[in-house]
């Protein structure tokens, strides 16, 4: 049976949150580090609060979550795929600064996460790349515009080609609003982006401390991180 897709609601909430988890810790070398032992009830609680408040809470930032899911039996739905995307109609990004500048020409400390052993050190570095990816949107985006953040597909449904409907679905919605559509991809999603007409507009390499050590030096892991634009 074709998945039917529709807006999330509140009931969906803890499905998508367990999704969208499971999908970062796969991904996401520094969650795997904050939580060993994958999705926790404190995880899942926070993220179902984080959500619940945006889907209650549309005035400031409206916010558009799309779902795709499979009828399983008579009650509820198998979640295979869900986006949400923000629209910003403020000037929030602008603040005139040139493409690939930073702001107030920070320095951030890299991700490191492999050879740390104190969790409140991790936190302190995950902090750290978050703002220096919020920097880096701030130089690369002006004015009104419409975010997609997250887009998550289910493993069980990867090859259904549901990632770019998502991605048509955002697209769509920025004609009607007659504003540009942004992502920021990792080289897992790159692929998917540049097959459904994004452009790169921005990037930069997110470095990642490798446990190990190579010729008396330490092996570094990068993971490129993308700011994709798109137009109507």
């Amino acid at each position: 049976m074709p998945g039917h897709d529709y807006q999330a609601t509140i009931d969906d909430l803890p499905e998508l949150v367990d999704l969208y988890y499971s999908d970062l810790l796969q991904t996401d070398l520094s969650m795997r580090r904050l939580y060993p032992h994958g999705i926790t009830s404190k995880l899942r609680a926070k993220g179902i609060a984080e959500w619940k408040a945006s889907l209650h809470n549309p005035d400031e930032v409206e916010e558009i979550w799309r779902t795709i899911g499979y009828r399983t039996d008579g009650n509820r739905d198998d979640i295979a795929a869900f986006a949400r995307f923000k629209v910003r109609n403020d000037d929030i990004f602008s603040n005139g600064l040139q493409a690939g500048s930073s702001k107030n020409n920070k320095t951030y400390p890299t991700a490191s996460v492999g050879r740390i052993r104190n969790r409140a050190a991790v936190i302190k570095l995950a902090n750290a790349a978050n703002d220096r990816l919020e920097d880096f949107k701030i130089s690369h985006i002006g004015g009104g515009h419409i975010f997609i953040d997250p887009l998550v597909v289910s493993p069980k449904y990867s090859d259904k080609g549901y990632g770019p409907l998502l991605v048509w679905y955002s697209q769509e919605f920025a004609k009607e609003r007659g504003l540009p559509c942004y992502a920021i991809s990792v080289p897992e999603t790159k692929a998917l982006y540049l097959n459904e007409g994004f452009k790169v507009v921005g990037s930069y390499d997110e470095c990642l401390e490798a446990p190990g050590k190579v010729g008396g030096r330490k092996d570094k892991q990068f993971r490129e991180r993308s700011l994709m634009e798109w137009r109507p």
